[in-house]
């Protein structure tokens, strides 16, 4: 397995859960994409919660609604592949990371480091998250107004479809 893997461009955190779901649950395709769907449907919760967390519980529950409802969140959840996993971890990452800014202590701080480790190791892509994260934490007048001017954008167009949707205030 670890040879298989080592010749992969991906990271070997996918193969390794599901050579071990294959041995719990068999190798039917059913049994192998049933991993995809747990780490899809897992990803709903803690999308509410980073939302309810970021903003309020409708932003939460929005949040949910709309990633249970994405076309690729549902393709990507019925691949044998370990895309749904990286939007678990990625979501779960940015989860602790904003909790650890809000409410520092060595628990948060520990989850994050294991949760973005993880991350790491399940695709390459995950870096992108890593990278990203630390902007938020950045009060830089350029990220103020990038921010802004992105929460407009998106409230003009939530506005256009007929929603009516205050967009939060930038910080």
């Amino acid at each position: 397995m670890v040879r298989a893997t080592a010749g992969d461009v991906h990271p070997p955190l996918y193969y390794f859960l599901l050579h071990y779901w294959v041995m719990a649950f068999g190798d039917s395709e059913i049994a192998v994409r049933l991993l995809s769907v747990v780490f899809g449907i897992a990803a709903i919760p803690v999308i509410y919660e980073l939302g309810r967390l970021l903003f309020n519980r409708e932003a939460g529950l929005v949040g949910a609604l709309v990633l249970a409802l994405s076309v690729f969140q549902i393709f990507y959840s019925q691949d044998a592949r370990m895309y749904s996993l990286l939007v678990l971890l990625s979501l779960l990452s940015l989860y602790f990371f904003v909790l650890y800014l809000q409410r520092p202590c060595r628990l948060i701080l520990v989850a994050y480091v294991l949760v973005t480790v993880l991350l790491l190791y399940t695709d390459v892509y995950g870096l992108f998250v890593v990278i990203v994260e630390p902007l938020k934490r950045s009060r830089s007048w350029a990220n103020r107004r990038l921010s802004h001017v992105v929460e407009q954008k998106v409230a003009s167009h939530l506005s256009q479809s007929g929603q009516k949707i205050k967009a939060p205030e930038a910080g």
